[in-house]
């Protein structure tokens, strides 16, 4: 199994940097997206996944969604909005053919407690999503 790297935040040549959408772009080329799991930080833009406070602002990146809806890929995996779960109660979205999710973490007096989710990849329709 291969591994493939977005660059961005950790890039520190920019002159090298590329887009989101020109590494989504590439990555479509070298793979075949609709048996692929995408793990892609920024969740697609306009969705249940991509929520934020104060005031319930979409955060997520345009060029993710474009990419989903184009290539449909298995599954996408997200982070970044980690309170989307608790503004909208929903920790997945699905968008074509293709299943996005973003577990996000909830926001107690306490501290942060994180969120996962569980799945068996030969069986998407048993996805489940876990608090601490």
């Amino acid at each position: 199994m291969g591994h493939y790297t977005v660059r961005g935040i950790l890039s520190v040549d920019k002159a090298e940097q590329t887009t989101i959408e020109e590494d989504l772009k590439a990555l479509a080329k070298r793979t075949n997206p609709r048996k692929t799991i995408f793990v892609i930080h920024a969740p697609p833009w306009k969705t249940k996944l991509d929520r934020v406070y104060p005031d319930d602002t979409h955060i997520g990146s345009k060029a993710v969604r474009e990419f989903i809806e184009r290539e449909q890929p298995l599954l996408t995996l997200h982070g970044h909005a980690h309170e989307s779960f608790e503004l909208s109660g929903k920790f997945m979205e699905i968008i074509g053919k293709t299943i996005s999710i973003n577990p996000g973490s909830e926001h107690q007096k306490k501290g942060v407690k994180l969120n996962a989710v569980i799945f068996d990849v030969y069986n998407l329709k048993k996805i489940r999503h876990t608090k601490s």
